[in-house]
């Protein structure tokens, strides 16, 4: 303990993307720091590069980054990359600057309270913004949260879309046809337990992605639209920043119920009720984190409208945003497409009648602070804007 609480490496094998370097002779012993390996620690950056940005915009998942590492023969201390590595190398807070000892008892495993933990910093790899962005989406893309079938599929509106029939509420299924040559969207329910389970028809999957599109465009993104949608934001009179400022208080008083939260699951810990390797523990921190990690950023695009004007959204910065999301969703990307609409909508309701596409005023507001700070990211948010009845487009029927 003495030698981490003096900054010291203990001894071990040092992270992927690090080396030991002497610091000091002690005696008849030396004394090691962490130092950055120029050799690994890019590979480090590219990975939590590619995980959070991707390649063209988009982030790619575990699986495909294993992948493409050991496609190009990149090594990780000789051996190949695993997704199980990625997962633990990507959660290692080493990487933004910080480490702990004694987390545990040496002598019988079981998890020390936090207090007693031993905090040592060590040079930067990541980001802290970087890394907490990486932990977040790790969260959401936890199995139990998102279906790996939802995160990796590159239909538009894998995990959102509903089958709007009376009584139904099911997901959409990808159907095709003729080897793939006719792709439908289907009733979950209808397609998996029986075809009287559900009194929906089939719809061209080209047909109802357009429409799904062609009304994000027209009733989101078209200035006319998305200025009123985010006015409170472009709003400057003192009554609309009291507003603001009412809201940003709200939204601190859940980020402290969060945060107390956590210390909850630490006090269960301590107590012994809980233990840290417990997953369904780590699940919960996950969430709360992420959470508040959310909360922060809403917080932070509320207070910058009453800011300095260099942080402020603007009618210009809403444009040029409109304009990046029409570029993806209209692109040849077909996960960038998802990305982006799943970013805005949380919910396509396919029934005889049409589309009722549900999604949240909230998210349009983080997103247009993303295009502001211009870091090129593709952001995902907690989702809700419910779209009025005059917001809703209907679907060819041929």
């Amino acid at each position: 303990i003495t030698n981490a609480q003096r900054g010291w490496w203990n001894g071990s094998t040092p992270p992927f993307g690090y080396r030991t370097v002497v610091a000091e002779r002690v005696g008849s012993k030396d004394k090691k720091v962490l130092a950055i390996d120029p050799s690994e620690a890019p590979i480090v950056e590219r990975i939590f590069r590619l995980y959070l940005v991707g390649e063209a915009s988009r982030p790619i998942g575990l699986k495909a980054i294993c992948s493409k590492l050991n496609g190009e023969g990149v090594l990780m201390r000789g051996k190949p990359f695993l997704c199980s590595t990625l997962s633990d190398l990507l959660k290692r807070t080493t990487y933004k600057g910080e480490f702990y000892y004694n987390r545990k008892d040496s002598r019988t495993g079981e998890p020390r309270d936090e207090s007693q933990w031993v905090k040592v910093t060590a040079p930067i790899i990541v980001q802290p913004s970087d890394f907490d962005e990486v932990a977040a989406r790790l969260a959401r893309n936890h199995p139990k949260i998102t279906a790996p079938r939802t995160v990796n599929s590159p239909t538009l509106l894998a995990g959102i879309g509903k089958c709007g029939h009376p009584g139904c509420g099911a997901g959409l299924l990808l159907m095709t046809g003729k080897g793939g040559q006719y792709r439908y969207y289907t009733c979950q329910r209808k397609r998996t337990a029986s075809v009287a389970a559900c009194g929906s028809k089939a719809r061209p999957m080209a047909i109802v992605d357009s429409a799904v599109i062609s009304a994000i465009e027209a009733q989101v993104l078209a200035p006319e639209r998305l200025t009123p949608l985010l006015a409170n934001l472009l709003e400057r009179s003192d009554e609309a920043a009291a507003v603001r400022r009412a809201e940003a208080g709200r939204l601190k008083a859940e980020k402290t119920r969060a945060e107390a939260a956590i210390n909850l699951v630490w006090k269960a810990v301590e107590e012994g009720n809980s233990k840290t390797s417990d997953p369904d523990v780590a699940e919960r921190m996950n969430l709360h984190r992420t959470r508040i990690k959310q909360l922060g950023d809403e917080i932070r695009v509320i207070e910058a409208q009453d800011g300095s004007p260099a942080r402020r959204i603007t009618p210009a910065v809403l444009d040029r945003f409109s304009q990046t999301v029409r570029d993806a969703l209209r692109g040849s990307d077909p996960g960038l497409r998802q990305d982006y609409l799943r970013l805005l909508v949380e919910s396509v309701e396919l029934n005889a009648d049409g589309l009722i596409i549900r999604g949240s005023k909230r998210v349009l507001e983080l997103a247009a602070a993303a295009e502001k700070a211009g870091d090129g990211k593709v952001l995902t948010f907690a989702r809700n804007w419910c779209a009025r009845n005059d917001s809703n487009v209907r679907p060819s029927d041929s």
